[in-house]
């Protein structure tokens, strides 16, 4: 349904995947929480309504800690919450009220929160506040797109547009019963406007045919017009629509434009249709199509794909690969806010039409003109067996789909792959681009999440992903025991270190007296301690050349590990949350 833009909504944890039962295995509340929250707003937040005091990550106001019961003293920053609970000083439940306030003071912080999509994106814990809407007919839509057959789509098809014989012979009844049994309930069916526009007698008789596949199934089915917005086009989209409208088993017609909305309802007055969208233009959508506001079977089909800049894909080793796999990992979790922000702020529930998918890269469309090579391609077979591969894979599609089923559902890029001369194929070796878009290949490995444990798809934004990345298969499985006391910090075992978003004060030592001469240095006292030298260069000016174990060398070598975990998610994870009023860099499209 569309609506005019909201008044603003909260932003706060989704109990569902953050409460006082899973809180005990959330195990990085630095990297979940604190990276996103304490970098916005300069990590200042204020109280709603305001307090006459500014606070931040370093310091917490005091009634967080009334509000869970405990004295002012005991939560007097974000450090607090992770360091009480695990002295025992509060509850699991404490703990996730007060990550839930933190939540809540950023978000209220924040400014033109109605005109970010990204403003709630808190790694996948944090939720818009406002009511889910779904189809009348399937409660979540997960469905499998059938490319290759109406609409062009040569990575599926080997590399031609199939002619209507191979188009004909393509699917079967067996497909759609596998599909099933996968625990899919809906086929997404692209299609060209020219249809309906030719009255195409053979290809609407293959259309009824795989309907009618779908249909004895047991599946639903959303028919996606592929078009070009002209003129022309309109009247067969009225009767695309009618056509739709008249099939049992069709529930949403997506069309090429909202320009075509108004065609399409003198065709089909309440069929549910779909706008397609992007992220970015989220914002400006409702006013868009705000000529539709009293329409209620408007929705969203949001096109969510991440391999198109420089940062999505670019790669030139098998490391390089692995680190972008983890950066796809970690932002996955947070293709919720788009999907929750198109609902609460422009009052259209989001259907993921494209994005679900293996593809960390764009090497599907190597041989088209206008590639870009940035050595991303040609490494695939070094992936096969790989049991790193295979952890990073399951989660990445365990995050997309936890993210994902926030909204109306999602569609995979196609069922299977057209290659007729392929026999006895190992459908679980992903060794092309093409199998990662694959759904029966992608199953066949074992990478696709079971869809009936609906705990384990909640699971699976509770935690960040696993930063292994820099060994891969060669990281070694560290020794079971307890962590090392961390004294107003927590032991984080992906850095192998403690942690602290506020550090602890140096250790105090005595500052030794030095004087300084051109050649010499001596202490005070007899101790040996490591001196500066000073050196003439050619031009008379003097430099200060630190030595090898200069206190500098050692910061940075212990920063080293904390640097490259940061600079990720500062730089990369969070690069979706742009700030306002400032001249954005742009990104290379590739």
């Amino acid at each position: 349904m569309v609506k005019a833009a909201a008044d603003r909504v909260n932003c706060v944890v989704d109990r569902h995947v953050l409460n006082e039962n899973t809180y005990p295995d959330f195990s990085n509340i630095g990297l979940a929480v604190f990276a996103p929250l304490c970098g916005k707003n300069r990590g200042a937040f204020v109280t709603n309504p305001p307090d006459g005091h500014t606070y931040g990550c370093v310091s917490f106001p005091e009634s967080f800690g009334e509000k869970v019961g405990v004295s002012s003293d005991v939560i007097v920053d974000s450090n607090s919450i992770q360091k009480k609970y695990d002295d025992g000083n509060i509850t699991a439940s404490d703990a996730v009220e007060l990550v839930d306030l933190f939540v809540q003071s950023v978000y209220f912080s924040s400014p033109l929160v109605e005109e970010d999509y990204m403003a709630c994106a808190v790694g996948g814990i944090a939720k818009l506040d406002c009511p889910k809407q779904s189809l009348s007919e399937v409660d979540t839509i997960r469905a499998v797109t059938l490319a290759g057959v109406f609409v062009p789509a040569t990575w599926a098809t080997s590399g031609s547009i199939l002619t209507s014989e191979q188009s004909e012979s393509f699917y079967s009844q067996s497909d759609f019963e596998d599909m099933k049994a996968l625990g899919l309930n809906t086929v997404h069916i692209p299609i060209s406007a020219k249809m309906f526009e030719k009255d195409s007698s053979k290809e609407l008789d293959l259309l009824e045919d795989l309907l009618g596949f779908a249909t004895d199934a047991g599946l639903l089915a959303i028919i996606d017009i592929q078009g070009e917005n002209q003129h022309h086009e309109h009247h067969a989209i009225e009767k695309a629509a009618k056509y739709a409208g008249n099939a049992k088993n069709v529930i949403a017609l997506s069309l090429p434009a909202h320009s075509f909305v108004e065609s399409a309802r003198q065709g089909a007055k309440h069929l549910p249709l779909m706008i397609p969208t992007t992220g970015p233009k989220l914002s400006s959508l409702v006013d868009t199509v705000s000529h539709l506001k009293d329409d209620p079977n408007i929705f969203v089909a949001l096109d969510w794909e991440q391999t198109s800049t420089v940062a999505d894909v670019a790669s030139s080793t098998i490391l390089d690969d692995r680190l972008k796999m983890f950066y796809h990992e970690s932002i996955a979790c947070d293709g919720r806010s788009p999907i929750e922000y198109a609902s609460c702020y422009q009052g259209m529930s989001a259907f993921v039409s494209k994005g679900f998918d293996l593809s960390i890269d764009n090497c599907l469309h190597k041989e088209e003109p206008g590639f870009f090579d940035f050595g991303q391609c040609g490494r695939l077979n070094e992936t096969a067996g790989s049991d790193w591969w295979q952890r990073h894979r399951q989660s990445l599609l365990a995050r997309q789909m936890a993210s994902f089923e926030t909204g109306l559902g999602w569609t995979y890029p196609s069922w299977k792959l057209y290659n007729p001369e392929a026999t006895d194929v190992d459908m679980s070796v992903l060794d092309t681009p093409a199998k990662l878009r694959s759904l029966k290949h992608v199953a066949a490995a074992g990478l696709f999440p079971s869809l009936g444990d609906n705990k384990a798809t909640l699971s699976a934004c509770l935690n960040p992903p696993v930063a292994d990345f820099v060994l891969g298969d060669d990281t070694m499985s560290p020794t079971p025991g307890p962590p090392p006391a961390c004294d107003g910090g927590w032991w984080d075992p992906d850095l192998g270190k403690c942690a602290y978003w506020i550090p602890p004060p140096p250790t105090a030592a005595p500052t030794p007296c030095m004087s300084f001469v051109e050649k010499e240095c001596e202490p005070c006292d007899d101790t040996p301690v490591p001196c500066p030298t000073i050196s003439s260069s050619d031009d008379g000016d003097r430099d200060l050349v630190m030595n090898s174990h200069s206190p500098m060398q050692a910061a940075f070598g212990g920063s080293v590990a904390t640097m490259i975990i940061g600079a990720i998610i500062f730089k990369f994870v969070y690069r979706h949350n742009k700030g306002h009023g400032y001249t954005q860099v742009p990104d290379i499209i590739v």
